[in-house]
């Protein structure tokens, strides 16, 4: 019975020690202020006021306007950038016209080249005041939104 109780004793003796030996490891781990901790792992974010969100950001008459002219400059030829495959497909099979393989592919990447410079001329060829719709193609809106970003690179440059 002597060995039983001291097996016990020793048993519950380690598991207590261990208990003890956690706790103690536990509390050693925990940081001093949990504050402090958070504080590091949240992002930090510099003060802003609504009067400057609103001086920076798009105003969203001018931003739908921007939408608008890149949908229809740059979806149209994007679209039928992928329309060329099926449509030469179509065209060979009926024997309508026997093109080589490159006139296929220089159409197709021809179209995609010009969505994706569409991209750039619907931004820029919209205009960038909130009161002024601008004209239909936009060369004007163009030269002057080209020349604000030119200024504008010159000035960072400089």
């Amino acid at each position: 019975m002597a060995a039983n109780s001291k097996e016990s004793s020793s048993a519950t003796g380690f598991a207590a020690d261990s208990d003890q030996g956690t706790a103690a490891e536990k509390k050693k781990k925990q940081p001093v202020d949990s504050s402090k901790k958070k504080a590091k792992k949240s992002p930090r974010r510099l003060p802003t006021r609504k009067a400057e969100n609103a001086k920076s950001a798009i105003p969203k008459e001018v931003s739908d306007r921007m939408v608008k002219r890149v949908l229809i400059i740059s979806g149209v030829p994007s679209v039928l950038a992928f329309g060329v495959f099926p449509v030469s497909y179509y065209a060979s099979l009926k024997g309508w016209v026997s093109l080589p393989p490159f006139v296929t592919l220089a159409a197709s990447v021809t179209c995609l080249a010009l969505g994706l410079g569409g991209i750039s001329y619907g931004v820029l060829s919209a205009s960038w005041d909130e009161g002024i719709e601008g004209s239909l193609v936009g060369f004007e809106e163009f030269k002057l939104n080209f020349g604000r970003l030119r200024e504008t690179r010159k000035a960072s440059k400089g």
